[in-house]
């Protein structure tokens, strides 16, 4: 059943002899599943609904609009227009979500006034991405008019473009499959994977912050490993070097039975699906952390050692920080994210021998502070131990468990002695004195050399007067 308010606008637009569409997302959702204004499940946001509106210009329209909500004149930042600016939209407020309201696009993709005929319905469905994104719906009568085809590809989950030029339009494109591969499942049409081998290069032409939009939406979907696939089978990997070299990296039989270090990358990102997090945990700085945390391999010095079967990849953790960093200003990655992936990519090796003791662990949450945690660090390596196949060994310890040396805390101990109690009860200012007593005191607690504050003075006396 159609949103109540699309149908209201619906009416009022064909009283007034032109025809409103429900287009995109809306519709081909509304086709997969027979509904269309659902309630909102917990966590999740409710999605812009697309109107294609024919018969009248955009001031009427507007008009119309905003005798339903607040109504303003928007640009979607698609590649399409003059110089690129985007095609305007008419966007309309509404309890949870919004009606984004445009004309119907012409074969050049630029939007104009035009009735409605079954030659000019076909021209805006070529002007979209793919044919699943080109079903209509019609809200007064709930019938759904499928120019294109899109209504099969949808049945067979199949992703397929509308058109032939649809990258050279729009290069994002390319991403926006990745990303929609990621989020519903869908298998990459034969002449998409083409178009995105052929056409990857026409990314360079668009700005940067449109290609992290596509990548975010893929760090938040559940199934991020798949879009990994379509980047590789597609060609689209090409445009990102530091992702398309992991593939000619060998990692030894013994602990990689999986082949390369790409193949391991992808299934440390599929292995970080099933990682159970505590309620309200995203995911979106681990699955980029999963994707990047080998990523130091490239530069890293390889050792091979046959009689065990083995490969190891000396101080990859350490080098992989600035590789990480400079794939994630390439897609415009928020700092807050690049901050936590290069921690998490720096330290994610720091307990993978030996026994996980309290002050290896005290020691870990302090360098990953602020920016991530022993939650994140625990997720990274569960991921990690397990992204090798096949591998019928799980990564030994829960989050309970993994946390339980540290008390269930996954965050940096509190200081023993704070700088201003330093300050304060050794006559001197805070600067570089301070902070380098205060190391110490970090170093001795995480070896556990020191555990209260009565030996934490003691320590800085036998530091200041060591013949006492």
């Amino acid at each position: 059943m159609t949103d109540p308010s699309t149908v209201e606008i619906a009416k009022k637009i064909s009283s007034l002899g032109g025809r409103v569409l429900v287009a995109g997302g809306a519709a081909r959702d509304f086709a997969a599943s027979g509904l269309f204004a659902r309630e909102k499940r917990p966590g999740e946001s409710r999605a812009d609904v697309d109107l294609c509106a024919f018969g009248l210009s955009l001031d009427k329209l507007r008009g119309v609009l905003s005798d339903f909500g607040q109504t303003v004149l928007i640009r979607r930042k698609d590649g399409n227009g003059p110089s690129g600016e985007g095609s305007p939209l008419l966007s309309t407020k509404f309890p949870g979500f919004r009606l984004e309201t445009g004309l119907p696009k012409d074969k050049t993709g630029l939007m104009a006034e035009k009735p409605f005929t079954d030659a000019n319905l076909r021209e805006d469905a070529e002007a979209r991405d793919f044919t699943l994104n080109a079903i209509y719906l019609d809200p007064l009568t709930d019938d759904l008019i499928d120019p294109l085809g899109g209504l099969a590809h949808l049945e067979r989950r199949t992703l397929a473009p509308a058109h032939p030029g649809i990258l050279e339009s729009d290069p994002v494109r390319a991403l926006r499959a990745m990303s929609l591969i990621s989020r519903k499942s869908f298998t990459a049409h034969p002449s998409l994977l083409k178009l995105a081998g052929r056409d990857f290069h026409l990314l360079s032409k668009v700005p940067k912050t449109r290609q992290w939009r596509e990548w975010a939406v893929w760090a938040a979907s559940p199934r991020p490993h798949l879009g990994l696939h379509f980047l590789k089978e597609s060609g689209l990997v090409n445009f990102y070097p530091e992702l398309k070299n992991l593939g000619t990296l060998p990692q030894g039989e013994r602990f990689h039975p999986e082949g390369n270090v790409w193949n391991h990358t992808v299934l440390v990102v599929e292995a970080m699906e099933k990682v159970p997090l505590p309620d309200g945990r995203s995911k979106v700085t681990l699955f980029f952390a999963a994707l990047l945390h080998d990523i130091g391999k490239l530069v890293a010095p390889s050792v091979a050692n046959p009689e065990r079967r083995s490969r190891s990849y000396g101080d990859h953790a350490r080098l992989g920080v600035p590789l990480a960093n400079k794939f994630l200003d390439s897609i415009c990655a928020p700092r807050r994210v690049a901050k936590a992936v290069a921690r998490l990519t720096e330290r994610h090796m720091d307990c993978a021998f030996g026994k996980i003791g309290p002050g290896a662990l005290r020691n870990v949450a302090r360098r990953l502070a602020p920016y991530a945690d022993l939650v994140d660090f625990w997720a990274l390596m569960t991921a990690d131990w397990n992204g090798r196949r096949p591998w019928i060994e799980k990564f030994p310890l829960s989050l309970e468990e993994f946390l339980e040396p540290v008390g269930g805390s996954p965050l940096p101990p509190e200081d023993l002695v704070t700088g201003a109690e330093l300050a304060a009860r050794l006559g001197i200012g805070e600067g570089p004195a301070i902070g380098r007593l205060k190391r110490l005191l970090a170093d001795a607690h995480d070896r556990e050399q020191i555990s209260t504050g009565e030996e934490a003075w003691d320590l800085i006396r036998k530091n200041l007067h060591p013949e006492r």
